[in-house]
């Protein structure tokens, strides 16, 4: 039904325009006739962009992201420019089909990034993820929802409070009691009061999510908490929940935790400075650009961007050329928070051409940051050919692109197969839907090309496997055990 009504519509604005259309087809016909190609050319563009978008706004609205996606990659081709509104519409019909795959890392990501986006339409994409049977997909879908606050969902949050699972329970309670009902509230308030020694975590999470609430019942026990309790994660957790009640007092006991000999206990310390952008701790952060992880390293450098110093940019630039990918995707989203500069700029456009499309991706959108549409394209070839966590990303970013940043300078078809060889299509790249999706980390690439592997930095070294000869059979051949 769906189908025949876009059909219908799109056959009805053949039928009023036929007659213009085939005026100025037969005049574009003669101009060719008489030798005015340019002319000519110009008025085959507008047709074909005009009939383009049509079809990629019927295509999303079909929920068909990836021919979508390959019809505006010809509508950037004519125009060659950015069509902002289509990217959006685009990038929808791709959230669900990331949604709709076998990758729960995914799923998370997703989740995640719909949550922060803050638009009630995913609302409708991340209910069937409170059915799914992993935890942490669970936690992260009601969490975006509870972000969003769309009283649709509370049927299907107002469920996970029945979970055997009390850490699916307690999101499931701090989505419901975020959109406004006293169910989550009660629940929350139970598992506080709960001061049994067994209960010690579960206590300690339920505090937090009170304290996001804005209730400050809790803020006495988290400082407590803050000072004797020496988890790592759960030192995290309660520094974001005094935070948004507006107390920043652990900020002394995390700017301690950045001369801690525990690399983990460091690189926690600088994610939570940065994440809420404590000033205090600046000179500490340029300490550690020293430190001797380079996990570390970069972790600061992308903190000091957070704060606005511009001191760890020079580490980031050497970064991008390191022989480990992992690295250079890092230093490349760290960078994505940098201040406008000609030399980051200059770094991240070399970086377009990297080996592996993480890198690629992360360098897209931090010049897109930087006010270049060059990156643009990068962010598509990470939605084409992209694993599922890597699609989930590349949606983000473009998603982000398409509404707040909107850059105008520059090339937005540049970008590393403009004049080097496709590499090896992987199975998550699929033109119509076909292989399997792959459910690795973000992190995974696709194959180098041979031209890629000359020009790009930190070519991985390939080993010969060596070759093993057959041991001799000691063993009688009645050994049952020996034949298996």
């Amino acid at each position: 039904m769906q189908k025949a009504l876009f059909l219908c519509m799109t056959l009805g604005v053949w039928l009023v325009c036929n007659p213009v259309m085939a005026q100025d087809l037969s005049e574009i016909k003669t101009q060719l006739d008489n030798g005015n190609t340019k002319s000519s050319l110009k008025k085959l563009d507008k047709y074909i962009f005009q009939a383009l978008s049509m079809k990629v706004e019927a295509l999303t609205r079909l929920k068909r992201g990836s021919k979508a996606l390959a019809a505006y990659e010809m509508l950037v081709g004519i125009s060659k420019k950015e069509n902002y509104t289509l990217l959006n519409k685009v990038s929808w019909s791709l959230v669900l089909g990331v949604l709709n795959g076998k990758s729960n890392k995914a799923h998370e990501l997703a989740a995640n990034y719909l949550g922060e986006l803050g638009d009630k339409e995913a609302v409708s994409a991340l209910i069937p993820l409170l059915r799914k049977s992993s935890m942490l997909v669970k936690i992260q879908a009601a969490e975006a929802l509870g972000k969003l606050g769309d009283k649709k969902a509370l049927p299907a949050l107002k469920k996970l409070l029945k979970s055997r699972n009390p850490l699916v329970a307690s999101s499931g309670a701090w989505a419901v009691a975020k959109i406004g009902d006293k169910a989550g509230h009660a629940y929350l308030n139970k598992c506080f009061k709960n001061t049994k020694r067994r209960f010690r975590a579960m206590r300690l999470r339920c505090a937090q999510f009170i304290a996001r609430l804005g209730k400050r019942n809790t803020l006495r026990y988290l400082k407590k908490q803050m000072k004797t309790n020496s988890n790592r994660r759960a030192r995290q957790g309660i520094a974001k929940a005094l935070t948004s009640l507006g107390n920043k007092s652990w900020s002394r006991s995390m700017i301690r935790d950045l001369r801690s000999r525990n690399e983990a206990t460091r690189m926690i310390a600088v994610q939570t400075l940065g994440e809420h952008k404590i000033r205090k701790g600046r000179r500490a952060l340029q300490k550690l650009l020293k430190d001797k992880s380079r996990r570390v390293r970069i972790a600061a450098a992308h903190a000091l961007n957070k704060l606005g110093s511009t001191k760890g940019i020079s580490l980031l630039l050497s970064e991008l050329s390191n022989s480990d990918a992992l690295t250079r995707a890092d230093a490349a989203a760290a960078l994505i928070d940098a201040k406008r500069n000609s030399k980051v700029k200059a770094a991240l456009l070399k970086a377009l051409r990297d080996v592996h499309l993480l890198v690629r991706v992360h360098a897209g959108f931090a010049l897109v940051k930087q006010g270049s549409q060059v990156g643009t394209g990068v962010i598509r070839e990470g939605l084409a050919r992209g694993n599922m966590p890597l699609k989930a990303l590349a949606v983000r970013y473009a998603l982000e692109t398409a509404r707040k940043d909107k850059p105008s300078s520059g090339n937005p078809l540049e970008r590393k197969f403009g004049d080097l060889r496709v590499a090896k299509k992987t199975s998550a790249f699929s033109g119509g839907g076909g292989g399997e999706p792959d459910t690795d980390e973000p992190g995974d690439v696709e194959e180098p090309s041979s031209a890629a592997k000359k020009s790009a930095p930190g070519k991985p070294k390939k080993r010969k496997p060596k070759k093993r000869k057959p041991k001799k059979r000691t063993s009688s051949p009645d050994d049952v055990d020996d034949d298996w």
